[in-house]
């Protein structure tokens, strides 16, 4: 396997070969991937945005504390669609950071730092690093002036990353990179671990698809809609009900970067064949054209299909059907309504979680305020 591995090139898509020991083991199954040496780079992934300048002069002010991965997101790094000038000026600048050692990390930013933190700050580091890492495994700090900007960071340690990324435990970091970031800081592992999350939100998302024809615009909804499934904002109205169209449309053409030679693996094994090209009408002008599609899963491709999706993620399907083969769940026509129910038990707690965690380590005041701004925009759809 790994003379096949070092043999791969740098256009190197995906293999369900290559990620075999993170499907069958999880985030176990780690140390059994191909060494970075020779593995490919996954240049699909990599984003930048207008405002670069002044991200890396942000993420300076955040050396020395053993960040391992950081990127930015959202619409402070990414202009969505759907906000008025007014809001684009009062947008945060959305970061996270991966870092080896919470405890570290967080003894060097309250030293530097200090007025980031809530009152929080005055207990032991420990107890700051045991909130980081319920739930989801992440702490916020929001609205942080840094460079003139309003910046939101939240931190997360390297093995609650590569769990979510590998095995889908809550889909909270999964989640965000299966949509287009702005890698500031880099990591090959993640990197590398970040294309199987991709290939398996298009598997997820393909066997989602109501209906058997759609086009490229659907696709990457639903991908997008994936990770907000179960999640508290959406069921208690905070959050803007047309952001998943939002994202899409002003990013459309980062989408197709991000998934295009995946949807060309797919193609290329039969799963979906390209039934033509439309006229783009997203926001972004670069997109020329949107392909359309006609899903052509045979039951052996389902179940092929779901024998791969991380491993969490496939335990709690099959929870759904005790004494049920992998054919018999394939063929099930509840399938998707199951489906859309796993990712609902996998999102709502973190989501809860993180929300009850925001009022400790953000604040009353910040925490009343960020729930304010999402309501109003919310309401003002």
């Amino acid at each position: 396997m790994i003379r096949f591995l070092r043999h791969l090139s740098t256009k190197y898509v995906y293999s369900d070969r290559y990620f075999q020991p993170i499907i069958t083991l999880g985030v176990k199954g780690i140390d059994k991937l191909a060494p970075k040496e020779g593995s490919p780079s996954f240049d699909n992934q990599v984003f930048s945005s207008t405002n670069n300048e002044v991200l890396k002069k942000i993420v300076n002010e955040f050396s020395n504390s053993g960040i391992q991965f950081l990127f930015g997101y959202g619409s402070g790094v990414f202009e969505q669609s759907g906000y008025s000038a007014s809001e684009k000026s009062s947008i945060q600048i959305d970061l996270i950071h991966v870092v080896e050692d919470g405890v570290k990390f967080h003894n060097v930013n309250m030293a530097t730092h200090s007025s980031h933190y809530s009152a929080i700050k005055y207990l032991p580091v420990g107890i700051v690093n045991h909130l980081q890492n319920l739930g989801a495994g992440i702490y916020f700090n929001p609205y942080v002036p840094m460079q003139s900007y309003l910046v939101k960071y939240g931190v997360m340690s390297m093995d609650k990353a590569v769990e979510d990324i590998s095995e889908w435990n809550s889909l909270y970091l999964a989640g965000r990179l299966q949509k287009p970031v702005n890698y500031l800081i880099d990591n090959r592992t993640i990197r590398l671990l970040n294309q199987y999350n991709l290939k398996s939100a298009l598997s997820l998302a393909v066997l989602l698809m109501k209906e058997p024809y759609f086009d490229e615009r659907q696709l990457y909804e639903t991908i997008t809609r994936i990770s907000y499934l179960g999640d508290i904002r959406y069921i208690l109205g905070g959050e803007n009900p047309n952001k998943v169209k939002n994202i899409v449309s002003k990013q459309f053409d980062k989408f197709q970067v991000l998934y295009s030679l995946l949807v060309d693996y797919f193609v290329d094994r039969r799963y979906l064949v390209i039934t033509g090209e439309a006229a783009s009408t997203s926001a972004s002008a670069s997109v020329s054209s949107v392909r359309q599609f006609y899903k052509n899963l045979s039951n052996d491709d389902r179940v092929y299909l779901i024998s791969k999706l991380p491993l969490n993620f496939r335990k709690k399907l099959y929870a759904f059907y005790i004494d049920k083969s992998i054919r018999e769940i394939a063929r099930d026509p509840s399938l998707q309504d199951n489906l859309v129910k796993v990712i609902g038990s996998i999102v709502r707690w973190p989501s809860v979680t993180q929300l009850l965690k925001g009022v400790a380590t953000a604040g009353l005041l910040k925490s009343a305020r960020y729930a304010l701004e999402k309501k109003l925009k919310a309401m003002r759809v």
